[in-house]
This record gives structure tokens, sequence and C-alpha cells, in this order.
């Protein structure tokens, strides 16, 4: 989303002035929706999108619990914050009574004009975190989608292969059953790494962590790569014998998945090299021959820009990683060093 775009913010309330009053409070940062009457404003609910809604409690037409109410029964809406502005006394009792009918926040009217900006301003960029992690798990499970469809293609293919070819070879035939199970292998796969792409922090993931061998990781995130990626090198370089403790499924998939991105965004003819040195902490690099950080940091700082499925693969597997790694309490940057680009962590 970028800078030059107004959010909108939806006011209801029956006093003119105080319409006025917050039209040429906000109208230089807001796009402004203002309703003297509440059923006005229901009545254009299907053409605005607010980020906010400001409703005044007591009102000739319909009180603002009931305007509040409505708004909640609107899916579409769920997520949007509701403020009530109002001259009614901030009891308990009515503050209760906004919260059960779907507000958030509750505001007595003469409270500072300054108070009254933190509170609206601190609603919308509340509102507007939670619907850019939404936009970023729809978009995981598109990808995912996508990645399930081509192996159950492949699974597909196979097997239309087989019933189309009665006179295989033994050979042949057990090549195709290889293919066939491994498609499926790779769907299961998809499946189990979905938690760990879709959930920030779940202390379910930490359950099994134990002390494995680095060099067991990075061969695992090789078998992966090598499974799934055609016409690049790939190689392990490792240091000693470090061990580490970890989750070492997910650990692997995400070292595999940070080898995807590189594969994705670096010329197929240059190599990929996973190394490994230390022993506390184990360093972790995911080299690639080449300079290529600005182009990577490039990637990154404009991952949220969802305009092809480029894109979304790399907001997959970063997405992935990123999560694994914190799991981990690690974080990767990207390095460039003795002509090559990296992505390095420590665990």
């Amino acid at each position: 989303m970028t800078s030059e775009t107004r959010h909108a913010i939806a006011l209801v309330d029956d006093d003119k002035m105080i319409l006025d009053t917050f039209q040429k409070r906000f109208e230089k940062k807001y796009t402004i929706f203002a309703f003297q009457s509440p059923h006005a404003f229901l009545g254009s609910l299907d053409k605005i999108k607010p980020f906010l809604f400001i409703i005044d409690w007591e009102m000739p037409e319909i009180d603002g619990l009931e305007v509040c109410r409505q708004i909640r029964k609107i899916n579409s809406f769920d997520l949007v914050p509701v403020a009530f502005y109002t001259a009614k006394d901030p009891t308990r009792e009515n503050v209760q009574a906004a919260y059960e009918a779907g507000a958030q926040l509750f505001i007595p009217k003469g409270l500072s004009k300054s108070f009254i900006e933190l509170q609206i301003n601190n609603l919308i960029n509340s509102y507007k975190r939670s619907i850019h992690f939404l936009r970023i798990q729809k978009t995981m499970i598109s990808v995912l989608k996508h990645t399930m469809a081509s192996k159950l293609t492949g699974v597909t293919t196979a097997i239309e292969v087989l019933s189309m070819h009665p006179s295989f070879s033994g050979k042949e035939l057990k090549e195709e059953i290889h293919a066939i199970i491994e498609s499926s292998n790779q769907i299961r796969i998809l499946f189990e790494d979905l938690n760990e792409t879709l959930v920030l922090t779940d202390a379910e993931n930490r359950r099994d962590v134990s002390e494995h061998p680095v060099s067991e990781i990075l061969d695992q995130a090789i078998a992966y790569a090598r499974a799934d990626i055609r016409g690049r090198r790939l190689s392990v370089a490792l240091k000693g014998k470090p061990m580490v403790f970890c989750n070492k499924r997910s650990l692997g998939r995400a070292i595999y998945y940070l080898v995807k991105f590189l594969d994705l965004n670096a010329p197929v003819k240059e190599e990929i090299t996973l190394e490994a040195a230390g022993s506390q902490p184990v360093l972790v690099t995911i080299y690639v021959n080449g300079v290529h950080g600005a182009r990577i940091d490039g990637i990154i700082a404009s991952i949220d820009d969802i305009t092809s499925t480029a894109h979304m693969e790399n907001l997959f597997y970063l997405q992935y990683s990123q999560n694994t790694l914190y799991l981990h309490d690690t974080l990767f940057s990207i390095i460039e060093e003795d002509g090559r680009t990296g992505i390095r962590f420590k665990l």
C-alpha cells in the first residue's frame, strides 16, 4: 500500500457541528464519509469501505448501539474498528454496552483534540496491520494451492501414462510408479508446511526441538532441493561436526525454501552452496555465485507488491523461512563477500 493512499473514516452523528469539526480536523489525512442520518448511513454501507467507523450514541432515529450491531452483521466489516464518540458518561455499564455491540473504543465528547486524533490514528493503524497480515495469509494459501495443483497434475499424468501404455516394461512401470509416489509425497510435505507458513509463533512447533548434527539438516535441505530444482549445481561445505538444538524437519525445510528463493532470483548458471561453520553459534550461509545483493534486497523490500506468480512464490519462501527461524530465535540477513551473495543466520 503506497503512502499516498487515503484511508476512509465513516462518521455518523446527528449534530452537524460535530460532523463539520471532524471534517476540518481530518480531511487532509483521511477521506471522510459524514452522515447526519443513521438511516442514510446504513443505506450506504454497500458503497463505502472505511478503515474506521465513528458513531454517536444518542441519535433520534436509531441509537448508536443498534447502528453498531447492524455494522457487525456485515461480514466484510468484521475487522473494521468501531469507535463511539458520545456525550454519554463513560460508566462501566455504558462502556460494556458499547463493547458488547461490537465497538473497540469509547471516546467521551469533551476530550482534547490531540487525544482523540491519537486514538483514531491508532485504531486505523491497527486495522491496516490486520488486513496486511490477512493479505499475506491469503497469498500463502493461494501459493500452496497453486503448488499442490502442480504436484497433483504430476500424479494424474503418471497414472494416465500407465493406463495408456499397458505394454510398459517392468523398469518403465517402476519409474512411473516412483513418479506417482514422489508427487504424492511432495503434496504431503506441502500440507505439513502449512502450519509453519501461516503461524508466526506456535508453541507446538517448539516441542520437537532436540540436538541434531548440522550435516543432517543441510543434507536434508539439499535432498529437498535436488528433487525440485533442475539445471543448477547444489553443494554443501561444512567445517567440523557442529550440533544444534532445533526442529530438524522445519529447519531443513526453511533452508530449502531459502535455496528456492535464491534459485528463483539468481542466474541459473550460478552454483548454490550451503555452508556452515562454528559451534556456538553455528553460522549458516546459503551462497550463490555473483554479486546480487542489491537485487535480493530490492525483492525483499517490495515483497508485498504481489503482481505475479514469482512475487507470490518469493513471499511464500520468505514467510516460511522467517517464521521457522523466528521460532529458532534467529533471523537471516543478506551479505556479499568474495564475489558471492549469501543469506546468513546463526543457530
